[in-house]
Order: C-alpha cells, then sequence, then structure tokens
C-alpha cells in the first residue's frame, strides 16, 4: 500500500466508526463445507463443514482465444474458457474424518480403491470398478466462505467439482511436520459474492464452535457452558461488539450478577 495522506483516507486510517472497506482480506480468515450425497439425509444431501483445512485455492479461469486473419489483419476471438482446478490441503486427523470422507467419496463412483477390505481374503474377494450412479456428482456445492463482520462479507460457491488426484503425505522419521492430504478438483463453473450474503448476515455463523454470530459478536465458551441465552443478548447478558477481542472481560451481565 501507498503512504500519504491520500492512502490515509482511501485504507481508513483514521477511520473511527464504521467498518473499514478497502483493506485487504487476509488469506488465513476462511471455511470450508461441502454439500454432499448421503442417502440417510432429508433430499438425500448433506452439508458438512471441514474445519481441518490447510490451505484451498480460490476458483479462476482462462479465456481461450485464437487469432484469425481478415484481409491480412489480425483478428483474435475468443472460443471459451477453462476453468483452473482447485488444490486443497487438509490434515489427516487422528479423527479420521476427512479420510472418511475421502472413502465415502470412492465407495460413490467405485468398487474398491480406498476399500478393498482389511486382509487379503477380503481383497481377493471384493468387487472392483466403476459404477453407475444415477446421480452424477457426488460433491455437489463446494463453498469457501469469509467473514471479517456482518458488513464484510464473501461466499465463492463451486458447483459440481469433482476430485481427480488425492496425494496423501510422505512419512518421514526425520520430520515432525503435520500429515497432509492433497486434494486436486476440477468442477463445472462457480460464482462468488461479496457482502450482501443473506446466509451470513441472517443466520447464525459459527466457525470452529468459536461462539461467532455476526448479529452478536463473539460469545466465550463459559457461556455456552453456564446456559447463557444468547438470542437476545443486551437483556440476559453476553453481548460482544463485533471488532471487540475474545476475552472473558468483554462478556458482561447486565444484571450485575
Amino acid at each position: 500500500m501507498g503512504l500519504g495522506s491520500k492512502a490515509h483516507e482511501v485504507y481508513g486510517q483514521n477511520l473511527t466508526v464504521g467498518s473499514v472497506t478497502l483493506v485487504p482480506r487476509s488469506k488465513f480468515n476462511f471455511t470450508v463445507n461441502m454439500t454432499h450425497r448421503n442417502p440417510s439425509a432429508l433430499g438425500g444431501l448433506v452439508t458438512t463443514d471441514f474445519e481441518r483445512i490447510a490451505s484451498i485455492s480460490m476458483p479462476g479461469y482462462n479465456k481461450k482465444a485464437q487469432t484469425l486473419n481478415q484481409y491480412n489483419k489480425k483478428r483474435v476471438i475468443q472460443t471459451g474458457i477453462d476453468y483452473a482446478p482447485i488444490t486443497m490441503l487438509a490434515y489427516d486427523t487422528r479423527d479420521g474424518e476427512f479420510e472418511m470422507f475421502l472413502k465415502q467419496y470412492s465407495e460413490y463412483y467405485y468398487a474398491g480403491s480406498m476399500n478393498y477390505g482389511s486382509s487379503f481374503v477380503e481383497f481377493n474377494n471384493a468387487l472392483a470398478g466403476t459404477k453407475l450412479q444415477q446421480d452424477k456428482n457426488y460433491i455437489t456445492e463446494l463453498s469457501i466462505i469469509r467473514v471479517n463482520s456482518n458488513e464484510d462479507t464473501n461466499i465463492i460457491k463451486v458447483y459440481n467439482p469433482m476430485i481427480t488426484n488425492i496425494d496423501a503425505d510422505t512419512l518421514d522419521y526425520s520430520e515432525s511436520g503435520l500429515v497432509q492430504y492433497r486434494i486436486t478438483f476440477i468442477y463445472e463453473g462457480y460464482d462468488i459474492k461479496s457482502n450482501n450474503n443473506p446466509i451470513l448476515t441472517e443466520q447464525i455463523y459459527d466457525p470452529g464452535n468459536r461462539g461467532f454470530t455476526p448479529e452478536r459478536g463473539f460469545i466465550t465458551q463459559d457461556d455456552r457452558l453456564a446456559g447463557t441465552d444468547v438470542t437476545n443478548g443486551q437483556e440476559q447478558g453476553a453481548l460482544v461488539g463485533i471488532d471487540a477481542p475474545v476475552t472473558d472481560e468483554n462478556v458482561f451481565d447486565t444484571k450485575g450478577e
């Protein structure tokens, strides 16, 4: 960013009220969820929040163009677009959450793959090959959600993503790093929308179970354990401003108890 009086005004460095809108977003501020097939769910679809994602690339596209001759003059025409693949790194946690998701994804399309059985006998007797499903896409929607405040939101929706690569990590006695899966998606289209997102401003959004809602700010774990009613924070207590840090001192009881 540039320095000087112009930047001081544009980037809100002297802002005392309202929200700063021209400051770039932070890379670490995101959550990921996927809507995928689940026969036992209502409507056959369920949305799963993945809270152990290390990184994910945002979607993009490349325009295809061709140069033609028009009476010795060069003319460039567009012939289509190619969507750039999305790469996601997910932690291989001890509860096996993401591993189970990959097994279910593989089982939907293929007999075998990550589900050959736990013994050599099961492997020899197991069927293998592609399954024909009535619904082509196991994952119908992938969402990348970024929230800074109730006025600063961003949702990226990726439609009909399909996994093309599942790359497992390399185990190494000489390293103490965290094990990750590297997943590559291709997809059929995407939408990106900043602000004016009713899904975030009208509903409770609780990333990582931290007790954050756009309407009420941060609610501490102590309030949840104490059963504090946060549906009307001004009367029941536990009302914290959006920009306030998450500390016990920010939570107050209007009854003075």
